[in-house]
């Protein structure tokens, strides 16, 4: 009987058709493998890894868990709504300004906390492609979470913006 090598394994698929590439997580749970060429020859973190680390493929021998629809409302910040059994079905989401960088990472952060895919969003959201979960979430922990202010009734919007810790 052979030993278990691996804490856990992914397997992402090839963005050019090709076979897919295995990740696999160390049993020291800290050391990510991939047997892709970038890797094999730099050992540093691939493309593939990324999107193990971004939740964008579950692990081998799991289904990734349905993801909650993204409704835009007139809000100051996401706003999760759940349905039978405590799951978050859909987000009611701030309309976004693309000029406002701090903003944009702040409900996009909010998104993924709620279940949205790295992927989902950074196509909606038109985000780098080396852009990670990882990224984001040290973003907001060094900067707050920035929410529109309170809403006006004489302007008929929000007015200014708030920071969260």
């Amino acid at each position: 009987m052979s030993e278990r090598k691996w804490l856990k394994q992914w397997s992402v698929p090839s963005e050019s058709g090709a076979r897919p590439y295995k990740v696999s997580l160390d049993l020291d749970g800290e050391t990510y493998v991939c047997h892709c060429w970038p890797f094999l020859r730099e050992r540093t973190t691939c493309k593939h890894i990324k999107k193990v680390l971004a939740g964008e493929v579950p692990e081998i021998g799991e289904d990734l868990p349905p993801e909650p629809v993204i409704e835009f409302w007139n809000v100051r910040e996401v706003i999760p709504v759940t349905g039978r059994g405590g799951r978050i079905v859909r987000v009611k989401t701030p309309f976004v300004s693309f000029d406002d960088t701090h903003f944009t990472l702040t409900v996009v952060y909010d998104l993924l906390k709620a279940g949205v895919r790295m992927t989902t969003l950074r196509n909606r959201y038109r985000l780098p492609k080396d852009l990670t979960r990882v990224d984001i979430e040290a973003y907001i922990q060094q900067n707050g979470r920035k929410i529109y202010g309170p809403w006006e009734e004489e302007r008929g919007q929000h007015v200014g913006y708030e920071f969260v810790r």
